[in-house]
């Protein structure tokens, strides 16, 4: 949903990410402050009116698109084509379909999934003149799925040994920094089981070391080992 910054200006919001780019700075933030749009993209350019675009989304993965489609929509028409982005009456703005058919199904996920009643995947279909499989590629190839440290999408995938669990990290290959998927990704907090759920011992209340293998390599965790939950951050 389009935002304001009068919206948002009283929300909890924790960033998960900043992305400095030749015009301005594109952040994803985690929303404590409200159930329907727990995470928030937004884009500040600069210019004679220091435009920003704000777009609340209902999950993580809609928030990562919307980066990755501020992070590839052509900038050069000016702050009066970019303010109008979201503007949506049927026509695909300039900034997005100059760029091509992977930001265009993007865009038309990001502005037509407003309509909770439709297959929104069919219409951009049949809109766009494809399958609904080659809709899916194009928005896999726009969504950002990056570094949450440094904003670098040179990242390998790997799922670590810890004992008898398997633990999914991010690997950056441009900071050397890795964050577990998704708690890290999603800003998670370690919240302690209600005593009825405790699968066996109560959760801890501070995190314990732990380590991770994969192959010959070893990396850092902090991890609750009753309900286990695993995280980078020791202070979670």
């Amino acid at each position: 949903m389009k935002m304001t910054e009068k919206d948002i200006e009283k929300l909890n919001l924790t960033k998960i990410v900043s992305i400095e780019r030749g015009r301005g700075k594109i952040t994803l933030f985690k929303n404590a402050s409200d159930k329907q749009y727990p995470y928030i993209t937004r884009y500040d350019y600069p210019g004679n009116s220091g435009t920003t675009l704000i777009w609340g989304c209902e999950d993580l993965k809609k928030g990562r698109l919307v980066l990755g489609m501020f992070l590839r929509m052509k900038e050069t028409f000016g702050n009066d084509k970019l303010d109008r982005v979201f503007d949506y009456n049927g026509d695909i703005p300039i900034p997005i379909a100059v760029v091509g058919k992977n930001l265009i199904a993007a865009y038309l996920k990001i502005v037509e999934d407003l309509y909770k009643d439709q297959n929104t995947r069919g219409k951009i279909a049949g809109m766009m003149d494809v399958t609904e499989q080659t809709v899916s590629n194009y928005l896999n190839r726009v969504r950002w799925d990056g570094c949450i440290h440094c904003g670098s999408e040179n990242i390998e995938k790997k799922t670590l040994k810890v004992d008898l669990d398997e633990v999914q990290i991010s690997e950056c290959y441009d900071c050397n920094s890795y964050h577990v998927i998704p708690e890290d990704l999603e800003k998670q907090q370690h919240e302690k089981l209600p005593i009825e759920n405790y699968p066996s011992d109560p959760c801890v209340d501070d995190l314990e070391p732990a380590v991770g293998k994969y192959g010959n390599d070893e990396f850092r965790l902090w991890c609750c080992v009753s309900c286990g939950f695993y995280t980078t951050e020791s202070s979670k």
